[in-house]
C-alpha cells in the first residue's frame, strides 16, 4: 500500500531527499516529516505538468513544451 510504503520511507534515517507529487494534505505531511528530519524535499502538490528545464536544454524547445502541456493535456 503506498501509505504504508511512503511513511517507511518518510521515517527512514537513511533517506537524504524527498520528491513528491500528489495532494495537499499528503505533502504536509511529507514536508513536516522531512523537516522533522532535516532533509531536502521537493513538493508538486495540486497542479498538473510538472517540468524541469536541466541547463543544457534548448530553451525554445522548453518554452513550447511548456505552453503546450499548460493548454493541451
Amino acid at each position: 500500500k503506498g501509505s504504508v510504503v511512503g511513511q517507511t520511507i518518510l521515517d527512514s534515517a537513511d533517506v537524504n531527499a524527498v520528491t513528491f507529487t500528489g495532494s495537499t494534505g499528503t505533502g504536509k505531511r511529507v514536508a513536516a516529516a522531512s523537516i522533522e528530519h532535516n532533509r531536502r524535499f521537493q513538493l508538486e502538490q495540486g497542479g498538473k505538468n510538472p517540468l524541469v528545464v536541466l541547463d543544457d536544454a534548448d530553451l525554445n524547445v522548453a518554452v513550447e513544451s511548456v505552453v503546450n502541456s499548460a493548454f493541451f493535456s
